[in-house]
């Protein structure tokens, strides 16, 4: 083998050593970034089932029929209008039984947010 080619080999593994090394960092920031999301997600599903039981406003849940059986949609009905979220079954099961079935009025994210935005500026009463 000749100096050359030896110095060839080394180059190659030393290129196969940093890919590896990169597709590894690369791995594990995609694994980083997709559990920060689950992360907030999980928060918002939170929030939306503290709000469907702390304010007091018509509120439950229903197994969300497009989802699956792990599923599941918690609905308010606030003095604004409807809003509601997907949430994980198991955690709408948290805020206690199933409640009388809303039927989803309507709404695009943006309208929900609006109806949100103007029933918090009125502190959330019912």
């Amino acid at each position: 083998m000749t100096d050359t080619e030896s110095d060839t080999e080394t180059d190659t593994e030393i290129d196969t050593e940093i890919d590896t090394e990169i597709d590894t960092e690369s791995d594990t920031a995609d694994e980083q970034d997709e559990k920060a999301l689950d992360d907030v997600y999980h928060d918002r599903n939170l929030l939306a089932c503290a709000l469907a039981v702390a304010t007091g406003a018509p509120s439950g849940w229903k197994p969300s029929p497009d989802a699956g059986d792990e599923w599941a949609i918690v609905w308010i009905e606030t003095p604004m209008g409807q809003v509601s979220w997907h949430v994980e079954k198991d955690l709408a099961e948290s805020i206690g039984p199933m409640q009388r079935d809303s039927e989803y009025s309507g709404y695009t994210r943006e309208q929900k947010n609006d109806v949100l935005a103007s029933w918090a500026e009125e502190g959330c009463w019912c």
